[in-house]
């Protein structure tokens, strides 16, 4: 784990929580595959359903019924399927790392076509592989919202905070909070562990009065053990 996945789980719930549209409950029963999917975009606009990612146990339902005006993307290879056609047309800033601390810059993306090494066999490239022309590490990138260019202040968090758990920090002199539910599903045999119904809640007190906001509702993700 790194910090790519608490900052995924925090920018895609602050954009997105209070935009979400839960009009009608729906859920799919998945049929027990083996791990498949990173969910790496959750926008509406892109025709990727956000929830239709990671289908590794049978017998788990995932709720569908969440949509979002906001996409989040991270830079690497993908399945073909996660990385829809019109990605590199639209604009988006980057969240990027440098030797001197963190910043946001308005980006473009590239998209090319690679081997899934999962998924292909010898000569087949299904595979999408996004990167960016700035020569800083991405963290993370947004399109559908802006985000202000600059200086990103940074605090030290744990990249995953597990159920059950809490993390405090400070930043700009208020105390806030980190917890976070959901169950955790392990497979026999297996280095690697699902956590259902995952949800992420940022709360703390913010220039005199309580603030409480879920980051990440209802995610599933799958967790490499740690050796």
């Amino acid at each position: 784990m790194n910090i790519k996945h608490t900052a995924l789980l925090l920018l895609t719930g602050l954009f997105s929580c209070k935009q979400q549209v839960a009009e009608q409950s729906t859920v799919d029963t998945l049929s027990g595959q083996s791990p498949a999917k990173a969910d790496t975009i959750a926008n509406q606009k892109l025709a990727i359903n956000p929830d239709s990612v990671l289908k590794p146990f049978p017998g788990i339902t995932y709720n569908t019924s969440y949509t979002y005006n906001t996409a989040v993307i991270l830079t690497g290879d993908f399945h073909g399927d996660e990385v829809p056609d019109n990605a590199a047309r639209l604009k988006w800033s980057g969240v990027f790392k440098s030797d001197s601390g963190y910043y946001i810059v308005p980006t473009n993306i590239k998209v090319s076509v690679v081997k899934d090494e999962i998924l292909d066999d010898d000569g087949n490239k299904t595979g999408k592989r996004v990167e960016t022309a700035n020569k800083d590490t991405a963290v993370i990138l947004v399109s559908g919202k802006i985000l202000k260019t600059g200086k990103v202040n940074k605090v030290p968090v744990k990249s995953l905070v597990f159920p059950g758990e809490k993390q405090v920090f400070t930043f700009k002199g208020s105390t806030y909070t980190l917890s976070a539910t959901g169950q955790k599903i392990s497979e026999k045999n297996s280095e690697l562990y699902m956590l259902t119904n995952y949800r992420l809640f940022l709360s703390g007190i913010k220039d005199g009065r309580q603030i409480s906001n879920c980051c990440s509702p209802n995610r599933d993700l799958i967790v490499k053990t740690l050796k």
